[in-house]
Order: structure tokens, then C-alpha cells, then sequence
């Protein structure tokens, strides 16, 4: 909704915003307004000049990132969950796929575009999680029974590094 009223040039606030967590996700989503006890409790009008003029606006107007962590958590999400569909249910498309490296991923060349020193720890599980895809690819073309267990650790590992960097550790798990 957000996206569809900012594309038609509408104005959009959103409404609700009761936690600094769902706060600071609609910030970097690129909400233009906010609405809800994250950005002020219910007030008097008399009380509103004063608030205006103590509240820090500055909250509101950070988002200099040049890459959007939330959606780089979202494509890796569903990069992973394709990764394990073909393994689990397809594993002759896996296959026709093509090349599974760390350098071919797409998800490698998001995580190229984030600042900052979390790039390094999300490049790293990553890396790791690319290795053991790449184990369990080799695994299959010699005719071996894989275990997907470890690929999902690192999965998880790459997708928590990702949310230290939001700076919000309550993002959902996935399974």
C-alpha cells in the first residue's frame, strides 16, 4: 500500500505505529508520515505547539543508507526458500539452474552495495552459506543422499547478520 500511494503521488501516513521496532521498519520502508504512540503519545491540542517544537525531528528525516537492509533481508529470504524448494522438491531444476557460486548470486551483489562495517559479517556468512551450497551440489552430481541441515544454519546465520545491522533482533526467524 505504501509503495502504490507514494507511486500515484498520494499522500500517505501511516497510522498505528505503536513500537520503535515497526517505527524505525516504515523509516526505512521510506514512510513519508507516521501516526501512533511510537512517535507521540494522544495530546491536547494546547500541548501540540510545545511538542513540535522539543520533538527530534531528526528521527524522521535519517535515512541516508544507500541500500535498504530490510529488503536485502527480504531477498535473501526468498532466495533461500527457492534454494531449498529445488533441493527438497526439485532437484532436477535445481540442477538446469545453472551455476549455485557465491559470485553468481544475486544475493552477492545486493550485499555489495551495503555500507558500513556489517557489510563484512553479512559478506562472510554469506560466503559460508555459498560453500556449503556449493558441498551439497557437488554432493548430488556424485549420486549421494544430501542433508540440508547445515545449509539452513548458515541461512539462518546470514539472515540474523542482517538484522544486527537493522539493529532490530526482533525481525520473525524463518523455518
Amino acid at each position: 500500500m505504501l509503495d502504490l500511494g507514494i507511486s500515484q503521488k498520494v499522500e500517505v501516513i501511516v497510522e498505528g505505529v505503536e513500537s520503535s521496532s515497526i517505527f524505525r521498519i516504515l523509516r526505512r520502508m521510506r514512510a513519508p508520515m507516521l501516526q501512533g504512540f511510537a512517535v507521540a503519545l494522544p495530546m491536547w491540542p494546547k500541548d501540540l505547539i510545545n511538542w513540535l517544537l522539543t520533538y527530534d525531528s531528526s528521527a524522521l528525516s535519517k535515512n541516508n543508507e544507500n541500500f535498504d537492509l530490510l529488503q536485502l533481508y527480504a531477498e535473501t529470504i526468498d532466495y533461500q526458500k527457492l534454494v531449498f524448494h529445488l533441493l527438497s522438491f526439485d532437484i532436477v531444476n535445481f540442477m538446469k539452474t545453472g551455476s549455485w557460486t557465491y559470485s553468481q548470486c544475486p544475493i552477492t551483489r545486493r550485499i555489495q552495495e551495503v555500507s558500513g562495517n556489517e557489510k563484512v559479517k553479512i559478506q562472510t556468512a554469506h560466503q559460508e552459506y555459498h560453500l556449503e551450497l556449493e558441498k551439497l551440489t557437488a554432493e548430488i552430481y556424485s549420486g549421494k543422499t544430501i542433508d540440508t541441515t547445515e545449509l539452513h544454519n548458515r541461512g539462518r546465520t546470514v539472515l540474523q547478520q542482517i538484522s544486527l545491522a537493522i539493529g532490530d533482533q526482533s525481525l520473525p526467524e524463518t523455518k
